[in-house]
């Protein structure tokens, strides 16, 4: 029962991070200059704007990566955030 509840967090916890991904690419993607203007407070310069498109793109990659795993593989969702971690301690 213990396990269950383990795998169900990490579930629920890859699946808000799969939905936070998805807005993530749409402020990258889709609403870019208004995003570069107004949350990053950055000068809309085409090779910066360039860069954030692109990032945007590959935020709606992991969102779906995430959301399959949630969907399909749900005992895989706690390596998945162990992955994460280490590659943000790794650099």
């Amino acid at each position: 029962m213990q396990s269950n509840l383990h795998i169900r967090v990490a579930q629920v916890t890859l699946g808000i991070l799969g939905v936070v991904d998805i807005a993530r690419g749409l402020a990258h993607t889709y609403w870019l200059r208004y995003s570069a203007e107004t949350i990053a407070q950055m000068d809309p310069h085409p090779d910066a704007l360039l860069l954030l498109g692109v990032f945007g793109k590959s935020n709606f990659l992991t969102a779906g990566l995430f959301l399959l795993i949630v969907w399909q593989a749900p005992r895989l969702a706690g390596w998945v955030l162990g992955l994460i971690q280490a590659s943000i301690v790794i650099g």
